[in-house]
């Protein structure tokens, strides 16, 4: 099976300023006789208290801002709060493995369960907390905490928030052997609802970004996750993926960009968005660039109605999307699926001559491709499984169709993959029979692109609802309601901005590729 063994990480505790890097320029706090005076409801560090950790733990920190410099802490969240540093000059970075002094351990049901972890910033049982404009930096964490398994940047065990314009760097334990997460989210009580936006995770040995449990909603966006690269190459325990949704978990993953994941495992391959066990049916992948990884879009073990559209997939060691291992109703809609070593699609089975890990139990039914561009790869589609499947309407690189099947000049298709009608031809739904190849293809990127603005929009506002529903669950002050309604003007403005700079972004690209496409 090519189940990629996946991980998660966690922990949290009190910390100290560090000092251990002469080059770094550590915050400078006030006279003892200064500190732990302001008690709220916005909090300075280390101007009003000397750690992070002080701040959070008094109650009355509604919003805990943090100077630039480097902080040796490990930061322990068990109530709403936000957290809210002044960019990446703002760091986290624990002197050593025992900084992680808090660990968490995974609910009974979750896909690990019983498992511990430890992690950098760690936020457990809250209803909504927010990780602001900070960096966290794993490059002394070389070897487990005591009494962990696995390690994390940043970990939400049953919690609901948002992490926004975070960088999460170097989490790499025990030279890549050892499970580390960039950022772990995992939920199986309450339903809980988390957003990973516009942040940045580099280096990191298993998931960059991890999603899990049947009550957790991840809606991760925006971000670019860039792997070890070829540094791991040595270490055939080390499966980096980008982003993981498995065990009944739901939501979606847009406009991501994900490269440099690769693995020498004989039983696996890296993933740059993977799908394993049964999901909440529905998950969008959407508007996502994937590149130099071995399989751009991997749905196995069962995974179901995962919705792939619109992305790039493309310069892959392997595959654009692979299908296995029972995954059923897989829809593969609008992608362009170019330039990958082996395949633009691969649908698994026993037949595949390349044996393990490729040979494997195939997909479930439902699986189907449509409108994309598919062209430049070894093979446009290969299935390896008695079971047909649909890929018509699809561009295959050229006017004649796939080849050698259909004895067509575009990519190739094996048996067992219906392939025509193909794009160019009215039959795929274009309102002209004379319609160029492909335009099609980019006008339904243009709807879905709109529609996928449209939910993101239903979820901010969602969000936004349920954080003003927790505040005004308990009294606060003028100041306090004050800042927080400050807090979700910024937040709508920046949602608002990033929405218009996205959409002028995709119709200039979109209006180029289609124009090129039509030529």
């Amino acid at each position: 099976m090519r189940f990629t063994k996946l991980a998660v990480a966690v922990a949290g505790c009190l910390g100290v300023l560090a000092c251990s890097d002469s080059t770094a320029v550590s915050p400078t706090a006030p006279p003892q006789d200064l500190r732990f005076t302001v008690g709220g409801p916005s909090c300075n560090v280390p101007s009003d208290y000397p750690t992070i950790q002080a701040a959070i733990n008094t109650p009355g920190c509604s919003t805990v801002k943090v100077a630039n410099g480097i902080y040796d802490e490990q930061v322990v969240i068990a109530r709403d709060v936000i957290l809210q540093g002044s960019g990446n000059g703002t760091i986290l970075r624990p002197s050593s493995p025992t900084t992680l002094a808090t660990l968490y351990t995974y609910p009974a049901t979750t896909f690990w369960p019983g498992t511990v972890l430890g992690a950098v910033v760690l936020v457990q049982n809250s209803n909504f907390v927010r990780v602001l404009n900070l960096k966290i930096d794993g490059v002394n964490l070389t070897t487990l905490p005591a009494g962990a398994s696995r390690v994390a940047g940043i970990l939400y065990g049953e919690s609901a928030g948002l992490i926004d314009n975070v960088t999460v760097t170097t989490m790499v334990v025990n030279g890549y052997s050892t499970r580390s997460y960039g950022i772990d989210l995992s939920a199986v009580g309450a339903a809980r609802n988390v957003e990973v936006k516009n942040s940045r995770v580099t280096n990191w040995s298993r998931n960059a970004i991890q999603v899990q449990g049947a009550s957790l909603t991840g809606n991760i966006h925006n971000n670019t996750l860039t792997g070890p690269g070829a540094a791991n190459a040595a270490v055939p325990s080390a499966v980096p993926n980008g982003i993981l949704f498995i065990h009944g978990a739901a939501g979606n993953a847009t406009a991501n960009t994900i490269s440099a994941l690769h693995t020498i495992a004989t039983e696996s391959r890296s993933g740059g968005i993977f799908f394993y066990d049964p999901l909440t049916a529905g998950i969008v992948v959407e508007n996502n660039n994937i590149f130099d990884v071995d399989d751009a879009v991997s749905v196995s073990h069962n995974a179901n109605g995962v919705i792939i559209r619109g992305n790039n997939l493309h310069a892959n060691a392997e595959v654009g999307v692979q299908l296995e291992d029972g995954a059923t109703d897989a829809s593969i809609t609008g992608n362009t699926i170019t330039g990958n070593a082996k395949a633009g699609i691969r649908f698994g089975g026993a037949s595949d001559p390349e044996g393990p890990p490729f040979a494997d139990t195939p997909p479930g039914t439902g699986n189907v491709a449509h409108l994309n561009n598919i062209s430049g790869n070894l093979y446009g589609v290969v299935n390896w499984d008695a079971k047909i499947f649909d890929a018509t309407c699809n561009w295959w690189g050229s006017l004649s169709g796939p080849g050698p099947i259909a004895l067509g000049t575009g990519d190739r298709v094996t048996t067992n993959v219906t392939y025509t009608p193909w794009i160019a031809n009215a039959a795929c739904g274009s309102s002209t029979a004379t319609q160029k190849p492909c335009e099609m293809a980019y006008d339904q990127k243009a709807k879905d692109f709109a529609a996928q603005q449209a939910a993101a929009r239903q979820t901010f506002d969602a969000q936004q609802r349920a954080a003003k529903a927790v505040f005004y669950s308990t009294p606060h002050t003028d100041a306090e309601r004050k800042t927080f309604e400050s807090q979700q003007r910024t937040e709508k403005n920046t949602f608002e901005a990033q929405q218009k700079s996205d959409k002028s972004a995709f119709t200039t690209q979109n209006s180029a590729d289609k124009l090129q496409c039509s030529a």
